[in-house]
């Protein structure tokens, strides 16, 4: 993980095992939840085979609101690795 991390330039540091848990947890959860308004396989209070959220918002809203993500995440990286030269020099 280590140099996976260091590849990005994004040490994770001061991290515990417990908040690394919960943040992948949280984007599993999140990740099913996007899903489950986009295809009807997937069945987001399973073990019952209803999916009530099918088609309750169109797939380009969707589809924005995970576009708007990643542009949030890349600014964020940017920030911090500006930061990050800004304290070396």
């Amino acid at each position: 993980m280590d140099g996976l991390m260091a590849f990005f330039k994004v040490p994770q540091k001061g991290l515990t095992g417990r908040q690394i848990y919960f943040s992948s947890l949280f984007a599993a959860y999140s990740h099913i939840f996007l899903d489950s308004f986009l295809y009807k396989d997937i069945r987001p209070f399973w073990p019952l085979e209803q999916n009530l959220f099918l088609g309750a918002i169109r797939s380009v809203e969707i589809y924005l609101i995970a576009g708007i993500g990643v542009a949030i995440s890349l600014v964020l990286y940017a920030k911090i690795l500006i930061g990050k030269k800004e304290n070396e020099n």
